[in-house]
């Protein structure tokens, strides 16, 4: 694909916030769909899984964008976490992985 994508606590011009994903050239790719629910808050982790899709941890929140940028509605990700998600990494078999600072996730306490 050869793009790059970022994310963060910052905003752009064109009202960029929070995600984006540059061409080769260093341009914005205009194409990549913001929109989605993790543009609502500061991006703290990305990770690209096999199929491309993008797995999105932001504060309290884990959602999985279509390559495109859209919300993949058919994820049912981490919400409403027992304190901050910080990373997330994309398993080899389609399963998720969270780090942070938290004791709970969807209202499942952690295990020790």
């Amino acid at each position: 694909m050869g793009k790059v994508l970022i994310g963060g606590d910052f905003a752009l011009a064109n009202s960029v916030n929070y995600i984006a994903r540059f061409n080769r050239d260093g341009s914005l790719d205009t194409g990549f769909n913001r929109t989605g629910a993790s543009a609502r808050s500061a991006v703290n982790s990305i990770a690209v899984q096999a199929d491309g899709k993008l797995l999105v941890a932001t504060r309290f929140t884990i959602v999985r964008l279509s390559p495109d940028g859209s919300l993949d509605q058919s994820f049912n990700g981490a919400v409403g976490a027992g304190g901050e998600i910080r990373s997330v990494s994309a398993q080899a078999n389609g399963k998720a992985l969270i780090g942070g600072e938290f004791t709970s996730v969807n209202g499942v306490a952690r295990t020790e």
